[in-house]
């Protein structure tokens, strides 16, 4: 897709306040008497409706491929644990889901571990990761 393409498309999914925003923006690049300063702006603000186009082919793709390559692994669990998680990812600069994949990435790593020293069969063989031939 072109990037005017993207762009049409990334300003009709804003709102009105992020539409009125950019069209500011424009206003204001078209008022600069530098055309070069003029020309870059205008750039970089056809880019940020852009970037909104290319996150909606992104989620629509995501939409209609997220089945194959990924599921849910879910837990419920009791608030004060939700808010002790939340915390704990929040002091290692990392969002919640982020800090949720890496510590089960961890978890399986050590049970992987522990197999190997106990000379057992891999639990389970990831793509992209080499798993050890028994």
């Amino acid at each position: 897709m072109e990037k005017i393409e993207r762009f049409k498309r990334g300003i009709a999914a804003m709102s009105a306040d992020e539409r009125e925003a950019l069209h500011n923006a424009l206003a204001a690049a078209v008022a600069l008497e530098n055309p070069v300063e003029r020309s870059d702006l205008v750039d970089y603000i056809t880019d940020i409706g852009a970037a909104k186009g290319r996150t909606l082919a992104r989620r629509d793709s995501d939409g209609r491929t997220d089945f194959r390559r990924r599921s849910l692994v879910g837990a419920r669990i009791a608030r004060s644990q939700v808010e002790r998680c939340q915390q704990c990812a929040q002091a290692e600069g990392k969002s919640l889901y982020r800090f949720v994949v890496d510590a089960l990435e961890a978890a399986c790593v050590r049970t992987e571990q522990a197999f190997d020293r106990a000379g057992g069969q891999p639990v389970l063989s990831v793509p992209g990761r080499e798993t050890k031939e028994y």
